[in-house]
């Protein structure tokens, strides 16, 4: 009886050690969007940043980041500059999107 219970409750323990992890992964992509003001554009970096409240927001962008710039235009990090208004959305600390208004 007992070596069913300690079975029991291994497979358990492996369950929790194996979902917990996996839980808190999923729930670190939802990040609600970012809105702020552009105050630098890094190239060499690959980083925007933003200004959020009474902070700076550094955020990372990759080959993946898709850049809108007015209406749907498709642009690059080049096209962003300082002062525009963006909305940024991310995903594992990375930009998956940057909307900017002209």
């Amino acid at each position: 009886m007992s070596k069913c219970i300690a079975s029991i409750a291994a497979v358990i323990a492996l369950a929790v050690v194996v979902a917990v992890p996996a839980f808190a992964k999923d729930k670190a992509l939802k990040v609600a969007p970012i809105e702020g003001a552009i105050t630098a554009v890094d190239a060499t970096a690959n980083t925007v940043t933003v200004k959020v409240a009474d902070a700076d927001k550094v955020i990372k962008t990759d080959a993946s980041t898709k850049i809108i710039v007015g209406k749907n235009k498709t642009a690059t990090l080049a096209d962003l500059k300082v002062g525009m208004e963006v909305k940024v959305t991310c995903k594992n600390d990375v930009a998956t999107k940057i909307a900017a208004k002209q």
